[in-house]
């Protein structure tokens, strides 16, 4: 039984630690520590996202909000970077 697990384990070690996943997980727990940094309550405003290059791209719905995030965009970035204890996140837009 050890056996079958410590397989199974091993499979899902290599599969996980392939390039195109860590990304992935990147890029979710970059997303993840945005929503958690402006509030739950104003992530219904997000109309889309995505992460390329050192750049996270957000879409919102609320002019407002976008101009309060723009004037806190730094602090975000320094955050963000600062949970994830990377410099991931170079720069973010918000259109």
């Amino acid at each position: 039984m050890d056996n079958n697990f410590s397989n199974i384990q091993n499979f899902i070690n290599k599969v996980v630690n392939q390039d195109k996943f860590k990304k992935k997980f990147i890029e979710l727990d970059i997303f993840e520590k945005f929503e958690e940094i402006i509030g739950k309550s104003l992530t219904i405003y997000i109309k889309e996202k995505r992460f390329m290059e050192g750049i996270l791209t957000v879409k919102l719905t609320s002019s407002v909000l976008r101009n309060e995030l723009l004037f806190n965009k730094n602090n975000i970035i320094d955050r963000i970077n600062k949970d994830l204890k990377k410099e991931i996140v170079k720069d973010i837009l918000l259109r």
